[in-house]
């Protein structure tokens, strides 16, 4: 193709859109795809709808331009005042550099290279930084060193270049170049294009040296900015209009118009602001008013366009007539019918059709069917008041009309009748017929007769038709757009704006639909519905009709024709570029159960005007529709536990358009928590436990009390046998000391010697043993063998005893109490056996019965009860005797438990002797 006739498709923002002012001097396009202008009020974004305007407090001046981008995210300008500002989260402040002479601030111009390096100057001296915001500055220039006077600061690929009216600076090698413009350079190009303005025109150099090659712009105007658009095409922003530079060839745009900035942004639309009037928004590339239409549109309405090959195309009006226009923007009439009716459909039939051979047919529906060879002459007409037409087989065709619809031969001129009634649209799409009338739509197939079909919301009212393969979409005037699949009826979009179609088409993977609302695309298997119209810029209202070929797009508008390269469109409705919605509020990952709302901020902006929409969900459930604006949604908190949040954006909800996904919890009440149940449960377990351990506490404390107790009665009960012993140990001293001095008073002197003797001996062993608490048993049975030795001696030998030790029983393993036998012995010798007149006998006896151990003394005395009766002057040596030996054997069952028996066995009264048993096991206490 070569080129239309054109002038592009712009929307002009002005006060009326919101723009804060119609003085715009810059513009910027930041590293997210955010519009920011730089006007005469200060500092604004755009979001595609409204002007956002940012807080300048420290300014001097509210003019603002030369806006940049630092690469950790913060915006830098400056207004007229010499002031530069960092932007960031919203808030501003001055710009305060850091260098190795301090902080600077206030600089007369700053930049940043392509390389991504910024200068800053001030006082004829620039210091450069990767990032102003975070980094120190160096001092890379100075006047007052290089000697050359620094007026101007400007920018090539990989160096910077500052200019006086005399220098050229390049700071890469440090030289200085005779300035051959005599005013100040504004452009750079790859580092070989310097572009400057003098004597109202503008001139071009390449390369940097005394060699540069020029030549001059023929347009006479000074060139405010240029924008570098690809290495073949350079865009001229002027006093007169936008200027495109391509190859050497020329075109322009906006004549007239001060042009201060352009740029493009992610979608592909230009933006063009000016000092008088806004900002001009041209949406998409090459989309364009055919301007070789104009004599086609005086007085009448383009109706319907069909593209007759790639270079020409038909446009049929609202008067009758036919035009054929090149893509060069000629035009001529090939056909008027005579009839001041709208032409609404152009096709073309076979060749052989009305018997012309190998010749091509073509057919007007209008008023009539008019039917015309190569050279645009009439064959034939026929079929009065058509709307439609299309084949069946061969010559046979299907029609309809405003009060008919049926099938008609061309061959034979002959019409057969269907149903009299206003028809909408016709198809045959793979042998089936297709006719919707006005008050339903009835299918044919091959095999079956004419049947209507419905939908579960009824019968179905079509204003469209269209097929592919083995889909057939149905716009609908009540039920929006349907599809019908191997005879079912299936609902796609509720939407009456998409229902509504006048013309459809199908090409390469999308439906494309006009309506009364625009042109709409739809992509298949996603019913992902676009805007197209809103996309293109396009003037609101009906596309009556429009078609395309494999690039390039007809649009027939009320008043004119539109064309744009399809290829371009189709790839940007596949793109779905969503980098221009972004969160301004993050989601925590945790919130408190008692946040009742989750509210959350977003950014939005929509450059290519699609009828985006905002659509979120939780956890993977319905997906919500919410309205963009005010950029802020709230969501109701869910149940307590992990949840994650999905939005979407586009035209319907669709997986494949999140552009936010992120999980958080909501944390569940106190008394929902494990804890919280786990201490319920615990409670009372623990109310038991701190009773039983409360209990346990009180009796270690009883015990240790009882203990305490028993301890202290155990040391006063041990302090009475040792006071008891104490009495006792002096009554044998004075019985063996009465005996010695019977031994003395008799003159017997050996036996009171021997008697002496013994009784050191026994006092030793007596003294020894009476300061334990628990003795062996072999002790006890020597201390009481010395001690009846020493007795035997006061009897004179009349006393027979012998002590008896049972087989096996180990004397050493056995604990008694000290002394514990010798005071029975000696109430047996004093008491039972001192009085007898004959022979003295005393039995000991020792032996072991179930772990106990059993001690018997036994004699042949008079006996206790004798003993008793005795009125002699031992009456009181007697009850002392008796009463100690019990006491002591009461003491020692309190140490011990009761754990001591003894057993006084009297025999009756015509015998004589006692019997004393003492039963205690092997006592370990200590």
């Amino acid at each position: 193709m070569t080129s239309f006739a054109q002038q592009p498709i712009s929307n002009q923002l002005t006060e009326v859109h919101g723009l804060p002012s119609m003085l715009v001097y810059d513009l910027f396009l930041d590293q997210k795809g955010k519009l920011w202008l730089g006007t005469e009020e200060g500092i604004y974004w755009y979001d595609g709808f409204e002007f956002h305007g940012i807080s300048l407090p420290h300014a001097r001046s509210t003019a603002v331009s030369g806006i940049v981008e630092a690469p950790s995210g913060e915006i830098l300008f400056r207004n007229f005042s010499s002031q530069v500002f960092v932007l960031s989260n919203g808030k501003t402040k001055p710009l305060q550099l850091k260098t190795k002479n301090g902080i600077i601030q206030d600089f007369k111009e700053f930049t940043r290279s392509t390389n991504g390096q910024f200068y800053f100057l001030k006082d004829s001296v620039i210091y450069t930084t990767p990032n102003p915001v975070t980094d120190s500055a160096s001092v890379i220039w100075d006047q007052k060193v290089a000697g050359a006077p620094v007026r101007w600061l400007h920018f090539v690929v990989n160096d910077t270049l500052f200019f006086s009216e005399k220098h050229i600076v390049d700071l890469g090698d440090q030289k200085i170049y005779p300035n051959p413009f005599k005013t100040r350079a504004t452009g750079f190009f790859e580092n070989q294009l310097l572009q400057f303005n003098y004597a109202n025109s503008a001139y071009f150099y390449l390369g940097i040296n005394d060699s540069m090659s020029i030549f001059k712009d023929q347009r006479k105007t000074i060139i405010n900015h240029t924008y570098f658009e690809s290495t073949e095409s350079v865009w001229l922003c002027t006093r007169d209009g936008l200027s495109n530079l391509r190859k050497g060839k020329y075109r322009t745009w906006f004549s007239g118009e001060f042009v201060t900035d352009m740029l493009s942004d992610n979608d592909g639309n230009y933006w063009v602001s000016t000092l008088n009037n806004g900002i001009y928004r041209i949406p998409k590339r090459e989309v364009y008013w055919f301007t070789g239409n104009e004599q086609i549109l005086q007085n009448r309405h383009v109706t319907c366009v069909q593209w007759k090959d790639n270079n020409s195309f038909f446009v049929g009006t609202n008067d009758g007539k036919v035009y054929l226009s090149t893509t060069e923007g000629k035009t001529n009439l090939v056909f008027d019918s005579k009839f001041k009716e709208p032409i609404k459909q152009i096709l073309f039939l076979n060749p052989d059709t009305l018997g012309m051979k190998n010749q091509p047919v073509w057919a007007f529906v209008g008023h009539s069917i008019y039917f015309l060879n190569a050279k645009f002459e009439m064959i034939n007409h026929a079929i009065n008041a058509s709307k439609g037409l299309t084949k069946l087989e061969a010559n046979n065709y299907l029609f309809t009309s405003g009060d008919e619809c049926g099938h008609y031969d061309i061959q034979s001129n002959q019409k057969t009748i269907h149903r009299f009634r206003r028809g909408r649209a016709i198809l045959v799409q793979n042998g089936t017929q297709f006719i919707g009338y006005d008050d339903s739509l009835m299918v044919k197939t091959p095999n079956s007769n004419w049947r209507a079909v419905s939908s579960e919301q009824g019968s179905i009212v079509c204003s469209a038709l269209i097929g592919y393969r083995d889909t057939v979409w149905i716009a609908t005037l009540n039920q929006g757009l349907l599809t019908y699949i191997n005879g079912r009826v299936s609902a796609q979009s509720a939407s009456k704006d998409i229902g509504r179609g006048i013309h459809m088409k199908y090409h390469r993977g999308r439906l494309y639909i006009s309506t009364t609302k625009g042109l709409y695309s739809i992509q298949n298997g996603q019913l992902n519905i676009t805007n197209i119209s809103q996309q293109l810029g396009l003037p609101q209202g009906a596309v009556p009709y429009f078609d395309l070929n494999d690039s390039l797009l007809l649009i027939a508008l009320r008043n004119g024709l539109i064309y744009c390269n399809l290829n371009k469109i189709e790839n940007h409705l596949e793109s779905h570029n969503l980098d221009r919605i972004s969160m301004s509020t993050d989601l925590k990952n945790k919130y408190d159960y008692d946040e009742n709302e989750l509210t959350l901020g977003y950014d939005f902006w929509n450059y290519s005007s699609n009828n985006y929409k905002l659509f979120y969900r939780l956890d993977e459930g319905p997906w919500k529709d919410h309205p963009l604006f005010p950029t802020q949604i709230t969501i109701n908190t869910p149940l307590p536990g992990h949840h994650v949040l999905q939005m979407s954006l586009g035209n319907e909800p669709s997986d494949a358009h999140i552009w936010f996904s992120q999980a958080f919890r909501i944390s569940p009440p106190y008394y929902a928590t494990w804890w919280f149940r786990v201490l319920v449960g615990l409670i009372p377990l623990l109310l038991v436990a701190f009773y039983y351990s409360h209990r346990i506490k009180q009796q270690k404390i009883r015990s240790l009390q009882e203990l305490r107790i028993s301890k202290a009665e155990q040391a006063r009960q041990l302090s009475q046998l040792t006071a008891l012993r104490s009495q006792m140990n002096p009554h044998f001293l004075f019985n063996a000391l009465n005996s010695i001095q019977d031994f003395i008073l008799q003159n017997d002197k050996g036996a009171a010697n021997r008697y002496l003797g013994k009784f050191a001996d026994l006092i030793r062993n007596t003294l020894t043993l009476s300061s334990s608490e628990l003795i062996s048993l072999q002790d006890e049975i020597n201390a009481l063998e010395n001690y009846l030795e020493l007795e035997a001696l006061r009897f004179n030998d009349q006393l027979a005893w012998k002590i008896e030790i049972a087989n096996g029983l180990d004397l050493s393993y056995y604990r008694v109490p000290p002394l514990l036998i010798q005071p029975f012995v000696e109430n047996a010798l004093k008491h039972g056996l001192l009085h007898l007149e004959g022979s003295k006998s005393l039995w000991i006896r020792v032996s072991e019965s179930h772990d106990l151990l059993c001690i018997e003394i036994e004699d042949n005395g008079i006996g206790i009860k004798a003993s008793l009766s005795q009125k002699d002057k031992n009456k009181e040596h007697n009850s002392f005797a008796l009463q100690a030996n019990r006491s002591r054997i009461d003491l020692l069952n309190n140490l011990y438990s009761g754990k001591l028996n003894l057993e006084i066995i009297s025999p009756s009264q015509h015998t004589i002797g006692t019997l004393i048993r003492i039963q205690l096991p092997n006592l370990r206490h200590s």
